[in-house]
C-alpha cells in the first residue's frame, strides 16, 4: 500500500519542491509546477513559491 497523503516539510514551496537535488533550477521549479497543473495555484499565494507550508 502506498500513501496518498502529501507530504511537505516545515518550510517554503520551493525548499520542498528541491528536497533532495539543490542544483535545481527556478525554471525547473517552475516547470515542476506547471506539469503538476499547479503553478497558478501557487502563484495565488502572496509569496509564491516562498510561502511556508508544513
Amino acid at each position: 500500500v502506498v500513501s496518498q497523503e502529501p507530504m511537505l516539510f516545515n518550510t517554503t514551496i520551493e525548499q520542498d519542491i528541491r528536497y533532495g537535488r539543490e542544483k535545481v533550477t527556478d525554471a525547473e521549479i517552475t516547470a515542476a509546477l506547471r506539469k503538476a497543473n499547479a503553478y497558478n495555484f501557487v502563484q495565488s499565494f502572496p509569496d509564491g513559491i516562498y510561502t511556508n507550508v508544513g
